[in-house]
Parts: C-alpha cells; structure tokens; sequence
C-alpha cells in the first residue's frame, strides 16, 4: 500500500475558477505522477480559491490514478466589492483552508508560490511538517518590491527539509546546507492523446502556449508573423490578467493588419482540449528574453509540454536548456532577431525531426529513483 502525502498549490480542471499557468499545472500533473510511481499516493489541496462568476463549492474528487483534490469553495472575482474583500481576506482564505487539509507532522510537497508563503512559514513552525519545497524560479528577483518578498522567499527556501528544483543552477545556489534534492525540469513524458491529422488547413502551426506577461515573449512571438508567409498560422493560447490579454489581443490585431501570416487568439486550454490543441500544431514556440536575469532562475516547462506533445521546439538561447538532456531536440534561435528566427523556422526538415519520446522515458525513470531516493531520506 501506498504512503500518503499532501501537496499544495494552484491548481483547477474545474471550468469558472480563475486559470492557472497551463505548464505550472502540467508540470503538477507531471510530478504527482511520478510521486505515485515511486509509491505515494497524493491528497492535492487546491489552493484555487477565486472564481469568475459564481461561486463553487467545497468538494473533493479522484485525481491521477490513486491520489485524491480538494477543491475549496471559492469567492468571486468580479465587482468591486469582491475584489476589495479578496485583497483584505485573501491570506485569512488561504490559511483556513491549508488548516483544514494538513494536519501535525504530515508530509507536504508545496508548489512555490508568493501568494500564500506566509501561511506556508507559518504550516511549517506549528504543525512541524516535513517540508518538500518545488522551486520553479525565483519571484523575488523580478518583483517590485524585492526586499520583503526576497527576505520572506529565502526563509521559506531555509527552513525546507528537502527540495524539487526545475535547474542545476537553483541548487547550487539555494542549496547551502545540501538536503535531499531532484531536478525535475518539466515534464518527462508523453501525450497518451493520438491526433490522427495535424490540421485541415494544410498550413504549419506556430503555438505559443503560456503567461502573457511581456517578459514571457508572448510579443515577440506575435512580432514573428511579420517574417513568415502565408502558409504559417501563429496561436497564441493561455492566461494573464486582462491588461496583459488587451495587449497581446492588440498586437494580433494589428499584426493581422499588415501580415500576411495569420496570428490567432485562441484562449486557455485545458486538459483534453489544450492537449488535442497542442497535437495539431507542428511547433511550439518560447522567444523568452535570454538577457534578463529572471531565466537565470527558471527552466521554462512549456518546452517539455511542447516536447511530450510530439512538437518540434524553437526556443530563445537560454543557459539551463542549453546544458539540459533535452537540448539536441531544440531549435535553439536568437529572441532578438526575428527575420533570422523566421528563416529558421522555415528551414525545418518535418520529415527528419529526432524522436523525443526515448530520452523523456529515460528521464522519467532517472527521476522517479531519484524521488524514492529523497523520500527515504527525508522518511
């Protein structure tokens, strides 16, 4: 049988609450997994607390294979009342919640997140848990107010029993007093969804699939369209605050204006149909900024979605996939220049495309060894 542990974090295939980075919640999806293969089984507390329209309530449902969700009642974010009440109350929500589903001495693998790493502090002092800490990136480093977050972010890191990071680079720096570690950089492994055909347009399709934040690249991805023919499709899918959508669906537009390469805005996806939109694109695409010192700290995990989608991947020169297993899969370009990128992309040989599927496999079982390792010690 089975041992259990708890993991906390963002995360919702419940339609109306707010969404969640796709990648994030594949990269959940991917680690779960491999902690039930390396013999735990997972109670996920959702932290997905904030609805659109109406509210939802509290409940619980299968996930994975063996593990359990819960899922809170959540608040509304619309109307100004609301979103008063969420601003004032957001930390009293969170804390309720983790309250009610962790309890003395349990096991908690927590996804990073400044939102809620107060509480999180707060769960380790008095209820001592054994804290498994997932680091994706450092927010710290790009948040405006970098003193508070940096200095709360660096106790959550310390006070760690052991730690998920996506790089090398995180554990060579955060990792002063070597606990137990895995690297886990995205997701290990394939889509069990077949596409039978690409698309019915005959034309290549370009997706970018992640956060609108401008530092993400989303914009230069939009800005490529100007070098590609008619027979490329550019899709941009996935979430950001509606500032950020306004942008990006305006550069589409404007984009579309000029071009002759179409850009469409496609919204997020989820679950089957984000993985069935993914199969019928032929390349996924990150123009992240390889100057800023955000992906220094980062491994960007749609370039495993793309990859465990059966995609041929374009991506920005960046340190970490540079040095990664995976990098003889990646087309790797210069974010910068887009008319050199465009030219690349159009080179692609389709039909001599190196087969991903063996090394994410490979990676899969190197890393759940490596989990039941960390457990073990940890245990």
């Amino acid at each position: 049988m089975n041992k259990c542990i708890k993991f906390i974090g963002f995360y919702s295939k419940d339609a109306g609450r707010v969404p969640h980075p796709l990648a994030a919640e594949d990269k959940i999806d991917y680690v779960c997994t491999a902690f039930e293969n390396a013999g735990y089984d997972i109670n996920f507390i959702s932290m997905s607390c904030f609805s659109n329209d109406k509210v939802l309530d509290e409940h619980s449902e299968k996930f994975l294979r063996n593990s359990k969700i819960f899922y809170p009642k959540t608040h509304r974010t619309k109307g100004f009342f609301s979103k008063v009440f969420n601003k004032i109350f957001k930390r009293v929500i969170f804390r309720k919640w983790i309250n009610k589903n962790v309890f003395y001495g349990d096991t908690v693998v927590v996804y990073h997140s400044m939102v809620f790493i107060d509480e999180v502090i707060k769960l380790k002092k008095n209820k001592k848990i054994k804290l498994v800490l997932e680091l994706e990136e450092i927010y710290s480093k790009i948040a405006a107010s970098k003193s508070k977050n940096e200095k709360q972010e660096q106790k959550l890191i310390n006070l760690s029993d052991c730690y998920i990071f996506s790089t090398n680079s995180l554990n060579v720096i955060f990792n002063k007093n070597h606990r137990p570690y895995v690297v886990i950089n995205g997701v290990y492994a394939r889509s069990n969804f077949v596409i039978a055909n690409k698309n019915s347009s005959g034309n290549i399709r370009i997706v970018y699939a992640g956060s609108f934040e401008k530092q993400k690249g989303v914009d230069r991805v939009i800005g490529l369209a100007e070098f590609l023919p008619e027979n490329y499709e550019i899709h941009i899918i996935g979430f950001g605050n509606s500032d950020d959508i306004d942008r990006v669906k305006r550069l589409i537009d404007s984009s579309n204006q000029r071009n002759k390469c179409n850009v469409s805005f496609d919204g997020k996806k989820t679950g089957i149909e984000y993985t069935s939109f993914l199969r019928s694109c032929q390349i996924g695409i990150c123009l992240q900024d390889s100057d800023d010192n955000f992906n220094n700290f980062e491994f960007p995990s749609k370039i495993f979605s793309y990859l465990s989608h059966g995609l041929h991947v374009v991506c920005t020169k960046l340190k970490e996939i540079n040095c990664s297993d995976v990098f003889p899969y990646i087309l790797s370009v210069d974010a910068f220049d887009l008319d050199k990128t465009a030219n690349e992309i159009m080179n692609i040989d389709f039909n001599n495309i190196k087969e991903s599927g063996e090394v994410l496999e490979e990676l899969n079982k190197k890393t759940i060894g490596k989990i039941k390792e960390m457990m073990e010690e940890l245990l």
